[in-house]
């Protein structure tokens, strides 16, 4: 699910939050939509492991701690936008 989501949108800028647990397979991700002829240059990936994937309170606090890091990049312009996916796939 999140390659297809990369590929259909086509970010500037990827904000991975896994588990720490599949932390490693973020990885996989990049080369999968890099081998559909989108890479994704390092300085536009960011991991940030959630400390306990199945506790949801953990997992809204740290979707909140990235909201300065989109509001400062909606700052820079009218070009830039946000999409949020939450694949379950466990």
């Amino acid at each position: 699910p999140l390659v297809a989501s990369i590929l259909r949108w086509k970010p500037s800028r990827v904000i991975f939050l896994p588990s720490v647990e599949t932390q490693e397979d973020v990885q996989g991700i990049v080369d999968k939509v890099a081998e559909n002829e989108f890479p994704l240059s390092p300085g536009c990936i960011e991991i940030r492991p959630v400390d306990d994937a199945q506790d949801f309170a953990s997992c809204v606090h740290a979707f909140r701690n990235r909201a300065a890091d989109v509001e400062a990049w909606l700052k820079r312009g009218d070009h830039g936008s946000v999409v949020a996916e939450w694949p379950y796939s466990r």
